[in-house]
């Protein structure tokens, strides 16, 4: 009677330990899982990446790096095209072959960092696995888009991701939990390296619109003419499909400024009056000449239109910029003497910054066709 019994408790016992098979905890379980087959050497990947600019070489351990990830890739898909029961090389075909034609050339990491190819999992009534990136658009509309769609709901398909996981059905579906897991341990090569990407692109971004907010404020006003020129000159800049910074100079043409002309050789009583300058050509170094202590300077062919007595009316000479405020120039008379004038530049106390915005704007357009 007492054998009898103690074999039925052995049996119980066996059975409960059956049923106790752990429960899956979601996506904290599919990370264990997946972390040794992939997502430790994703994390590796992803820390070789961050601060490496595009187009630098990596060294040939860091070269091995990625390859050792690459081949666990390639590893992970083919289980997961088993567990789910999926054509052969289905996963490997449709979405890993295309991510490593994007990654590498001829065995070597040769990506730029635009948009990194990664897996993504939707599950729901929409259950796919989708490749993501560059090579996840199709070339035509006739191209199919790449992408997987597993039967996670049979028994079957439940019973092999238990089988892999090594426990038992979670709250929701443990073969969602497990694809999910898959495409984020493969996807995190780049996770923190655009985490940190795009926060350097939001400094970038803060940068980029003080400088232009300052360009607006401090250089000097430009006329069609001016901003014409300068947009052309600086085009290959202009057309970038980066953040652009504000122009280093200024370019002046045809430029009209209203100006104090002191003549001593002029008819007392005419000797000092206000006349029209005109720069032909000229530069300006709005941000500041290192050679002139950080104050901003310039220089124009120029020039001087002035109604005066026993002076001619229109000289030429040479007119200087400082602190993107104020003009001096210097005008040859008959004789070898020489006159001088000044001016202030009131037409940035006229335009505002929203129509030099606009003006700016106008000017790229033309030129390059295209919104500035």
């Amino acid at each position: 009677m007492h054998l009898r019994l103690y074999f039925i408790v052995i049996g119980l016992v066996v059975v409960n330990s059956a049923k106790s098979e752990p429960l899956c905890n979601g996506q904290e379980s599919a990370q264990n899982y997946w972390a040794p087959k992939v997502g430790l050497l994703s994390n590796r990947v992803d820390q070789i990446l961050i601060g490496l600019d595009d187009g630098e070489r990596l060294t040939r351990e860091e070269q091995a790096i990625l390859r050792r990830w690459m081949v666990a890739v390639y590893s992970t898909a083919e289980e997961v095209n088993e567990t789910l029961g999926l054509s052969p090389g289905e996963v490997t075909e449709k979405l890993i072959d295309p991510m490593r034609s994007e990654l590498f050339t001829k065995g070597s990491w040769s990506y730029k960092k635009d948009t990194f190819p990664g897996i993504s999992f939707s599950g729901g009534a929409n259950k796919k696995l989708r490749l993501t990136g560059k090579s996840a658009e199709p070339q035509s509309p006739s191209d199919p888009l790449p992408l997987v769609a597993p039967d996670t709901t049979s028994l079957s398909s439940i019973r092999r991701c238990e089988a892999a996981m090594e426990c038992s059905q979670s709250p929701g579906n443990i073969c969602e939990v497990y694809l999910l897991g898959w495409a984020n341990s493969v996807s995190a090569y780049h996770f923190k390296d655009s985490k940190e990407a795009a926060e350097r692109l939001a400094k970038l971004a803060i940068k980029y619109e003080e400088s232009w907010d300052d360009f607006f404020k401090e250089a000097r006003s430009q006329t069609w003419a001016d901003r014409s020129l300068t947009a052309f000159a600086y085009r290959n800049k202009l057309r970038s499909n980066r953040f652009v910074f504000p122009p280093d100079y200024q370019y002046f043409a045809f430029h009209p400024s209203l100006v104090v002309d002191y003549t001593g050789e002029a008819q007392e009583g005419s000797r000092s009056d206000v006349g029209l300058a005109i720069e032909w050509l000229g530069v300006n170094k709005w941000s500041g000449c290192k050679w002139l202590f950080d104050v901003p300077c310039g220089a124009s062919i120029a020039s001087l239109y002035s109604d005066k007595k026993d002076v001619d009316s229109v000289r030429h000479g040479l007119m200087l910029h400082l602190d993107n405020a104020y003009s001096f120039g210097v005008v040859g008379l008959r004789g070898g003497d020489t006159g001088v004038f000044f001016s202030v530049d009131l037409l940035k106390t006229i335009e505002t910054k929203h129509q030099q915005v606009e003006n700016w704007g106008g000017e790229a357009h033309e030129i390059f066709a295209k919104e500035f």
